[in-house]
């Protein structure tokens, strides 16, 4: 009864400068002082007056960009985001890296050729949100993941409210990159939550209205089921199938090396021989600590071969999943790296069946 009959205004978190004036009051800024008040942007003024607050009394007074950082991830948390830390590595998808890097990258400040939305469709574990702790790498952002289905309030209103609080948040963070989690999921016409409809609204408003340096990345499972009015706000499309055999022992040695395994070259080089239609996720997941547990770390063809035979792969168990998604994924780029040519096989590297 009361929409329409009283003002609503709508306040921003605080700017650059203001985050400044309020943690100079409270004790100067010295050194790394642009990167402390880097570390509190988005947060609301009590917020950001209550974290610099505990980070000088666990300090004795001196400003810590860690610490801070803390408390950003923590208050962050409570709004609905989850901050992902950056990656340094990407097992192949070559096709996805050469776009960011000709199409991408030299465009982000240009507001006429700047690509802000990107779109990324695949089988659970191909690499998607892996691409978005990369991309946050590679453009040194904080990467932030949104799961609308989160956002879910008890009561009329709160839903909104949140997506509301969340929009506004992001804007403030800028620039950085948002993930949204499984966006065919939570807002798909299917859904029978009847949210979605207004969530639905409100992120296709301010996909298309907002003006801040945020590189919006949506990830799905189900591209069949995502709306064509959300799909088409996304300039940019991929499609992240199963990975090449080159891709596969990409992502084998990323984490074996990650795992402290010996010999590492050759053991990847097994492991991707013994994984074709394995996602990167039960590669990383389910092979690689297998293998370090069984071997040692020594990792044996033994081990590899047991690891390998233990997993049922997804591909197979949902395999007419995959199938759709590659037949409703045909209009979209090819995150993967290039099939490679069909050759007379020249041998390939083994390691010794006992051991390193």
């Amino acid at each position: 009864p009361l929409h329409g009959r009283m003002p609503i205004l709508s306040c921003a978190p605080p700017d650059r400068p203001a985050v400044r004036r309020t943690m100079e009051r409270l004790s100067p800024l010295s050194g790394d002082g642009e990167a402390c008040v880097d570390a509190l942007l988005g947060l609301s003024a009590d917020m950001i007056e209550q974290a610099t607050a505990e980070n000088l009394a666990r300090t004795g007074g001196k400003y810590d960009v860690e610490i801070l950082l803390e408390s950003k991830r923590r208050e962050l948390r409570r709004a609905g985001l989850e901050v992902w830390s950056p990656v340094t590595d990407l097992g192949g998808l070559s096709g996805l890296r050469t776009v960011v890097e000709s199409e991408v990258l030299p465009f982000l400040h240009d507001e006429q050729l700047a690509i802000r939305r990107v779109l990324c469709a695949g089988m659970p574990g191909m690499g998607k949100s892996y691409f978005s702790r990369w991309l946050g790498h590679r453009l040194k952002r904080l990467v932030v993941n949104w799961s609308p289905g989160k956002s879910k309030g008890k009561y009329v209103g709160d839903t909104e409210g949140a997506v509301a609080n969340i929009f506004k948040t992001v804007d403030a963070l800028a620039p950085s990159i948002l993930v949204i989690d499984e966006i065919d999921c939570a807002l798909s016409r299917e859904s029978g939550d009847p949210t979605s409809g207004p969530v639905m609204q409100m992120l296709l408003s301010w996909l298309q209205e907002s003006r801040s340096d945020t590189i919006v990345i949506g990830t799905l499972n189900r591209l069949d089921k995502l709306d064509a009015a959300l799909e088409s706000r996304f300039s940019l499309r991929f499609f992240f199938d199963l990975g090449t055999e080159k891709e596969r022992e990409h992502v084998a040695a990323i984490h074996y090396r990650r795992l402290g395994c010996e010999n590492v070259s050759a053991v990847a080089n097994v492991t991707a021989e013994l994984t074709d239609g394995f996602s990167s996720r039960e590669i990383a997941e389910m092979v690689c600590p297998t293998v370090a547990r069984q071997s040692q770390r020594k990792s044996t063809s033994d081990a590899i071969k047991s690891a390998c035979a233990s997993v049922t792969p997804a591909s197979k168990t949902q395999a007419d999943q995959l199938k759709a998604m590659r037949q409703a994924a045909q209009t979209l780029r090819r995150a993967n790296d290039p099939e490679p040519v069909a050759s007379v096989p020249t041998g390939s590297r083994r390691i010794a069946k006992g051991g390193g």
